[in-house]
């Protein structure tokens, strides 16, 4: 009888460390798809669509990372960002970003956690309100 493999995504103790594996897993995949299928296009159009399908992260604000789970995020993106658009791991990652217009992953974070906090605030439901407070 073959075993089963069952991740957990939420821990016991409230950790999102099994839904951000699968998530980095996720973006591999995605990128490695996008990076064999659209090599050959030009800049313009690898930017346009790694940022449709690589920086969709679905409420990334919400989860309680741990600090290792995230600098594997953070390495994941990094490293994504040069392969995808044809640099070498050598080359420096911020000039990278500014090249392409893109955001660093911390200000990916930060907008995330920004967008979050508007629109609960803007929110009607007074369940929502009272957790502002706290």
């Amino acid at each position: 009888m073959p075993t089963r493999i069952v991740e957990e995504n939420v821990m016991d103790n409230l950790s999102d460390d099994g839904d951000i594996r699968r998530e980095i897993r996720c973006m591999f995949t995605r990128c490695n798809i996008l990076r064999r299928r659209f090599h050959n296009c030009s800049m313009s159009v690898k930017l346009v669509l790694f940022k449709s399908f690589c920086l969709c992260f679905y409420n990334i604000a919400l989860r309680n990372i741990s600090g290792s789970e995230l600098n594997k995020f953070r390495f994941c993106y990094t490293k994504y960002v040069k392969m995808f658009l044809g640099f070498t791991k050598y080359y420096s990652v911020t000039n990278i970003l500014l090249l392409a217009g893109l955001p660093s992953f911390d200000t990916l974070m930060i907008n995330a956690k920004k967008s979050d906090a508007a629109r609960w605030s803007a929110s009607s439901n007074a369940l929502v309100k009272s957790l502002l407070v706290v």
